[in-house]
């Protein structure tokens, strides 16, 4: 395993959950926890549903980022992030909390989700958290959002998906999506999406015009994975509607899919380009794909 803390985390532990770290050496991993940072009772239910340890920023050194998307947060199930500065406080031996974190985001509004996903952006030091239960159409709740947050837990956009029960937001990942072009692109799952099976590409930047809606109900939650550039979404300062951004979609092929529960980008055969590679787990009546 090599020297350094592996993580394993528990949903539950004293009522409000807790991350327990596994620190490795010459010999494997410790048998017993060397450390645990423990969920409080105000903010820290379920305290670790979720796990990833990310870069903010090309300097900014590895961070432990904790989630709890059930999080009341002073709502209901509004969720959080706890983010933690591996390097400083990691100590076989030593005990942390959820009021200790170096940055603490959370939810705006009830059911909200915040932190079912996260992730940072490679060459910024910011943090975008996915919100897929976030709703804001009267027809129907889990629209869904990604949220952009500075290194002190301060949001400062959002981009908001346009399909009621749509789920925007609960997968992300960047990757580059051509060689020639620089941009980070943000790829993000919309697993409940239902849309009519009609791939539309804007070729306007900003432009209302340039998303056509189909008619039709689709493919009951089919899912797609929407894609855009991230340099271009930092170009605004508030929320912005997922439409009005240049994007690409992608989308699923069979009803109740789910296309998009999980994506990663990877470069597979090794020829210097990503992949997309994007999981579809109840097609084929619940085989998976």
């Amino acid at each position: 395993y090599g020297a350094g803390p592996r993580l394993v985390n528990t949903s539950k532990s004293a009522g409000n959950g807790a991350v327990l770290i596994f620190f490795g050496g010459s010999r494997g991993l410790s048998d017993w926890p060397n450390m645990t940072i423990q969920g409080d009772e105000k903010y820290g239910q379920y305290f670790g549903l979720g796990l990833r340890t990310v870069r903010l920023g090309p300097e900014g050194g590895t961070k432990l980022v904790v989630m709890s998307h059930m999080c009341d947060c002073g709502g209901r199930q509004r969720g959080g992030v706890w983010v933690y500065a591996t390097s400083k406080k990691f100590k076989s031996g030593s005990s942390l909390s959820s009021n200790q974190a170096d940055m603490h985001a959370k939810g705006s509004f009830d059911y909200e989700w915040f932190g079912w996903s996260a992730e940072s952006t490679p060459r910024q030091p910011f943090l975008i958290v996915g919100s897929p239960g976030f709703g804001v159409v009267p027809s129907g709740s889990a629209v869904g959002r990604v949220s952009l947050i500075d290194s002190k837990g301060v949001t400062k956009s959002f981009v908001v998906g346009i399909e009621s029960k749509g789920s925007f937001g609960c997968s992300l990942g960047f990757g580059t999506l051509r060689v020639e072009s620089p941009d980070d692109v943000l790829a993000v799952g919309s697993c409940s999406s239902s849309q009519n099976q009609e791939q539309t590409i804007p070729t306007e930047r900003h432009s209302k015009e340039h998303t056509k809606q189909s008619s039709g109900i689709g493919i009951p939650q089919a899912g797609k994975v929407t894609l855009f550039s991230v340099d271009e979404w930092m170009q605004f300062t508030d929320e912005v509607s997922v439409n009005l951004l240049s994007h690409e979609t992608l989308l699923g092929r069979s009803e109740l899919g789910r296309f998009g529960s999980s994506l990663s980008w990877v470069d597979i055969d090794h020829d210097g380009q990503d992949e997309l590679v994007v999981s579809a787990p109840f097609e084929k009546n619940l085989r998976g794909a």
